[in-house]
């Protein structure tokens, strides 16, 4: 995250509704001024901008609502949140643009090429199921069909709740089954 907040505070928004407003890097590149409910910190994705073409409401992650919604203030709302340079403008981005940005961070800091923008959404997907968030609000955020398609992210295993099963749950032997 900081990587991105030093060098291009607009990437850096990207990142941040990739991970936790679960917005695909294909539909930021249809997000515009107008979608922003800068009041209450809140995003409208339309049906013609998602890829299920169902229109959803996200939240804008507190943390960064600020200095978001100043990036954007003043803006014409049909203006794309991220144009050239990844700040607001008429011409938005292609899906490309934004992959060659991430690709750069990625060599720059030597990660492993699985970790791509799309990663973002995974891990904040699985971040707020780990977290004990309901899975069918993170169904309704995420823009999933049904939760079948939701807790496939529930894929790894959690250390603290396999200690407990360890400790607490009756042995098979002991039990005399």
């Amino acid at each position: 995250a900081r990587y991105f907040e030093d060098r291009n505070v607009g990437y850096f928004f990207v990142c941040s509704l990739v991970f936790y407003s679960l917005i695909r890097p294909t539909e930021l590149t249809r997000l515009r001024v107008r979608d922003i409910d800068k009041e209450n910190g809140i995003i409208y994705l339309p049906n013609n901008a998602t890829k299920c073409h169902r229109g959803r409401f996200t939240p804008i992650d507190p943390a960064i609502l600020q200095r978001f919604i100043a990036s954007i203030d003043g803006c014409d709302g049909s203006e794309y949140v991220f144009a050239r340079s990844f700040n607001p403008g008429l011409a938005g981005l292609k899906k490309k643009q934004y992959l060659v940005m991430w690709e750069r961070m990625r060599e720059d800091l030597h990660l492993p090429v699985e970790y791509q923008l799309y990663s973002l959404r995974d891990s904040g997907i699985r971040a707020k199921l780990d977290s004990g968030m309901d899975p069918a609000i993170v169904m309704h955020a995420a823009g999933h069909h049904n939760l079948q398609e939701t807790t496939k992210y529930v894929i790894k295993a959690n250390k603290e709740e396999l200690d407990i099963i360890k400790a607490q749950s009756p042995s098979f032997v002991r039990t005399g089954y």
